[in-house]
């Protein structure tokens, strides 16, 4: 089902600060930037290749706002501090991978496209991935 691995998602305070360490310290380059205002975060690809999909890639996530207990980001970073939010995976098709999980008895569900991306995404709880969010990422 899942195809290959797209990125990490990581949950940093400062994204400013954050993409400086990642790039001048460790030598990764800003591939794309985005704010998805509907789930109030601000993020930074970034990627040990020239551009997206090429090479290992990252995501910086950080709340817009800080003190929003409503955004899943903000209290993430409240609760837990920084760290490791999500992996991500491409698929063919990120909607038939939702409703083959729930089949299966994992709690998984179909967003709509964030970002720069086109397509639905799906989503398994963390409940059903041994603690960790999986984002899957459809190709159509």
């Amino acid at each position: 089902m899942l195809e290959f691995f797209s990125h990490v998602g990581i949950v940093v305070k400062d994204l400013e600060k954050s993409i400086e360490v990642w790039t001048k310290i460790l030598g990764l380059t800003v591939v794309e930037r985005m704010d998805v205002e509907a789930e109030g975060v601000r993020s930074a690809f970034l990627s040990t290749g020239a551009a997206y999909g090429h090479g290992t890639c990252i995501e910086l996530i950080e709340p817009i706002d800080h003190d929003d207990q409503n955004s899943t980001i903000a209290r993430r970073l409240t609760d837990h501090g920084e760290g490791v939010f999500h992996l991500a995976f491409r698929t063919a098709d990120a909607a038939e991978a939702a409703r083959s999980l729930t089949n299966a008895g994992l709690r998984a569900f179909e967003l709509p496209p964030a970002g720069t991306e086109s397509t639905p995404r799906a989503i398994v709880h963390p409940k059903s991935a041994n603690g960790i969010l999986v984002e899957i990422l459809g190709d159509r």
